[in-house]
């Protein structure tokens, strides 16, 4: 664990154990990382991807010192810090019928392929949530518990998702994926 900040030397050392989910570890999170190692070089920071579930195990059996979840909720023993809310947005392959649309309408949505997080991941409560709410049904054609293999199924044309936009701005600029803000109100994925 980490010395208490400096109380046994100048700058703080030892080990930071975090777990956090891929989409955000993988995409939100790398700046944040290199600036702390950066800051405190002698800290060693061991960073594992979990579900969300098993992050809030992991924290209150002592296994982790802290745990950075998509859409928080308060649990006995652990203190939420929200850190910010991430736009979700429509993506799917360049060669979709939906890409490049200039007005996208929840109607238009209907009935369409979803390529869906696992129905555990509480990003994925929140879209279902955001499509009932919309009038939308769309039939889910498969469903991941990670972001990466929902972004290859997407790209191979497998159907749309509604994912962080953090996490498709590197394919939205290489040309593998085509991104659009969800029509009506924006949604948007609360992190902590």
């Amino acid at each position: 664990e980490l010395d208490a900040l400096g109380a046994a030397e100048s700058e703080p050392s030892g080990s930071l154990r975090v777990a956090t989910v891929y989409s955000l570890g993988l995409h939100s999170l790398t700046e944040a990382m290199t600036r702390f190692l950066s800051e405190y070089p002698k800290v060693r920071l061991n960073v594992e991807y979990l579900r969300t579930d098993r992050i809030y195990d992991a924290l209150l059996s002592g296994a982790i010192d802290c745990g950075v979840v998509a859409c928080p909720r308060a649990r006995a023993g652990v203190e939420v810090i929200p850190l910010s809310d991430e736009p979700l947005v429509l993506v799917a392959a360049p060669s979709d019928p939906l890409a490049g649309e200039v007005y996208l309408s929840a109607a238009r949505l209907a009935g369409g392929r979803l390529v869906a997080f696992d129905p555990r991941i509480p990003t994925r409560g929140l879209i279902d949530s955001w499509l009932s709410a919309s009038g939308v049904e769309m039939s889910v054609v498969h469903a991941f518990d990670n972001i990466e293999t929902i972004k290859r199924v997407v790209e191979i044309g497998q159907g749309v998702a509604i994912v962080p936009e953090p996490t498709v701005r590197r394919e939205v600029r290489d040309g593998t994926l085509w991104a659009a803000p969800l029509p009506g109100a924006p949604l948007t994925r609360p992190t902590g």
